[in-house]
């Protein structure tokens, strides 16, 4: 008797170049600097400063750190300093 295994494919996200905005409510796995993995959704930030810069930011629900940034509608950046990869998914 054969045994059927399904795989499962995710299709990725070029977060890199999607507008940030677009990638809040994606789940992504995330590696920290440390070796930890992360694996949830990721959620859409946007805070304006008194001098009219804004940074728009994802971060893992009750993770208060931010995962991907973009400061006045620039390229998305990773926050290195925390963070070493992540992989964001389509669905």
């Amino acid at each position: 008797m054969k045994k059927r295994i399904q795989s499962e494919t995710h299709e990725t996200v070029d977060w890199e170049h999607k507008p940030i905005n677009a990638l809040g409510g994606l789940r992504a796995i995330a590696v920290t600097t440390g070796g930890t993995t992360i694996d949830g959704l990721l959620e859409y930030h946007v805070e304006g400063t008194v001098d009219g810069v804004y940074v728009e930011s994802l971060n893992f629900r009750n993770l208060p750190q931010y995962v991907i940034v973009s400061v006045k509608g620039g390229s998305n950046m990773l926050s290195k300093t925390l963070f070493k990869s992540v992989t964001v998914f389509a669905s």
